[in-house]
């Protein structure tokens, strides 16, 4: 584990004599082991930021994230412990929260032994719509802060999501101004996203969204993103389902699998014990350890797969670029090689989804992600899994 950062953030509350400004110090931890023996696939170990649910620490998920760093991975958590009931964070400071964790989690990279890996966005209940609402966001700032900008500079785009049972919302309504929906943002970017007669990654990249009511604008990135999604079947009665997984893989726009795990319920994927925490939702017949287990093979498998994906299609964008810099000189006026070789590949072959994305020298590089791929990784992870499972998959577009 490498040294606990800690940074300032400042958000309002509001109270009985109006809005109140707080601040607080925010613990962020990354953990990692050495590599697994063989290696899932080459380059960097994918980066996992990891948001837990409502008023929930990272701590009350101690196996799922173990088995997350014994599979190779780097998970970075955070605390919030300065949240209550009756002060909690709108999702809009939240998804401002995670912003910072992001960069703190590169800062970190960045000053250790830590090679620098792609990084996803992953979360759990209303973690998972925050990750969402944090995606676009970034996307919707434009990945970095123009030079001499005050504002912070914003971190690089994701590599994907990973959203474990995801809640929108709860039963009782909630004021979209500062509460706004994922869902919204992810179907008003699907919309535009089929609406568009253009090929998938320039549609990824032009992707709009509105009506997230003061939530992130315009999504630059989302329609490419590649996504999993975990289920809980016996999670309906603290999810509704027009707010939860099902609905959260039929909005995303880009490359998606969804696997339901029949016998879980929505506070199973934390520890069993933490059972105030438990008694919150009902519980499924399936035990805790094996949804935690099941649900940290599958994020695993599907962040190295993106991150080998992405670490492919580099290779392949910096040998287009070196063939191109030897067929026209790397001094031709107006022609960067590296560049256009880039942009190139952001364009893709057919056949396939768009999928990740990740900065490389000031260009995108854009995987490609299909069914068999996702439908490979999903079932590869499964197959030491004792629960009753359900596999779908989708294709951008």
């Amino acid at each position: 584990m490498l040294p606990t950062r800690r940074f300032k953030f400042s958000y309002l509350v509001r109270s009985d004599g109006g809005l109140e400004q707080r601040s607080v110090v925010v613990p962020v931890e990354v953990r990692s082991r050495g590599r697994p023996s063989p290696s899932p696939f080459p380059g960097p170990r994918p980066v996992l930021v990891f948001s837990a649910g409502f008023l929930t620490q990272p701590s009350a998920y101690g196996r799922l994230i173990d088995g997350l760093v014994d599979a190779g991975c780097a998970v970075v958590t955070y605390g919030t412990t300065f949240e209550s009931l009756s002060a909690p964070l709108d999702d809009l400071d939240h998804a401002r929260l995670l912003l910072s964790v992001w960069r703190e989690a590169e800062a970190a990279q960045a000053e250790s032994n830590l090679a620098p890996g792609s990084l996803f966005l992953v979360g759990h209940s209303r973690g998972a719509k925050l990750s969402v609402l944090a995606a676009a966001q970034a996307a919707a700032e434009g990945g970095t802060s123009t030079q001499g900008s005050s504002r912070p500079q914003l971190p690089d785009p994701p590599a994907g999501l990973i959203l474990l049972d995801p809640a929108d919302g709860s039963f009782e309504p909630q004021d979209p101004a500062r509460f706004p929906s994922a869902l919204a943002v992810l179907r008003a970017a699907q919309a535009e996203t089929e609406a568009s007669g253009q090929d998938a990654d320039t549609r990824a990249r032009d992707t709009s969204v509105s009506g997230a009511a003061q939530g992130p604008g315009r999504v630059q990135s989302l329609g490419g993103l590649p996504v999993l999604v975990l289920g809980a079947a016996r999670g309906v009665d603290c999810v509704p389902k027009a707010k939860g997984a099902k609905a959260f893989f039929q909005a995303t726009p880009g490359p998606s699998a969804l696997v339901t795990l029949a016998d879980a319920g929505h506070m199973q994927f934390a520890d069993r014990s933490d059972g105030l925490l438990q008694s919150v939702c009902a519980t499924g017949r399936a035990r805790h350890e094996d949804i935690a287990d099941t649900s940290a093979a599958l994020t695993a498998a599907f962040a190295w797969g993106v991150a080998g994906a992405l670490e492919a299609a580099r290779a392949e964008a910096e040998a287009l670029a070196q063939a191109e810099a030897a067929m026209l000189g790397a001094s031709a006026p107006g022609r960067d090689g590296r560049g256009q070789a880039g942009q190139s590949q952001g364009k893709g072959k057919d056949g396939g989804g768009a999928a990740g994305v990740e900065e490389e020298g000031g260009v995108e590089v854009r995987a490609r992600v299909g069914r068999e791929e996702l439908r490979r990784w999903c079932k590869g992870a499964l197959r030491d899994s004792v629960l009753r499972t359900e596999l779908a998959v989708a294709e951008a577009g």
